[in-house]
């Protein structure tokens, strides 16, 4: 009986945390979420090294995010799910150009979110392939243009002279409110 007690409790105190939308009897609100995942550094449609056609790229999420925003207006939600840049001939050789100075051009899968409007991008285990200084300059980028990374598994270790040890590296999530 304690503990279902104690389960009651702590369900109780959870739900006080949940917030609240009141809406009058028959009133709702529409939106919807789009995610894309394992992207990897398709922006174009074609592959420019076979010049066979790249079904999934950046292109057709564009045109499929555009039909969403037709129906839903602002009530739209845009995610990538990581593992966007490394992937291509392109996207690699691009990265690789960062990594040693050569250009400080933005990343191209960083510019297809940002004119998409995406509204966050979390980190895939493949955002690691590169140097945190390769990676931040795409972070800073995304930031500026209003579409934030988020990562609430990911902490400093308090060495880089900054940063407290176990304080996030990025925002942990996102609100968004409808």
């Amino acid at each position: 009986m304690r503990k279902f007690l104690a389960m009651l409790c702590a369900v109780a105190l959870l739900l006080t945390l949940v917030p609240v939308m009141v809406f009058a009897e028959g009133e709702s609100v529409e939106f919807t979420v789009l995610s894309t995942t394992d992207m990897h550094g398709k922006c174009w449609d074609t592959n420019v090294l076979t010049e066979a056609a790249e079904p999934n790229n950046m292109l057709r999420v564009s045109t499929a995010v555009s039909k969403f925003r037709e129906t839903y207006g602002d009530n739209v939600l845009v995610v990538d799910n990581g593992d966007l840049y490394q992937g291509t001939p392109v996207s690699v050789v691009q990265l690789n150009k960062i990594t040693s100075g050569e250009s400080d051009l933005p990343a191209a899968m960083a510019l297809c979110l940002a004119e998409i409007g995406y509204d966050v991008s979390v980190l895939g285990n493949h955002e690691f392939n590169y140097s945190w200084n390769t990676m931040s300059s795409i972070y800073d980028y995304l930031d500026g243009e209003g579409v934030p990374v988020i990562t609430a598994n990911l902490y400093y270790d308090g060495t880089d002279g900054t940063h407290a040890a176990g304080t996030n590296v990025f925002t942990p999530y996102l609100i968004k409110t409808f």
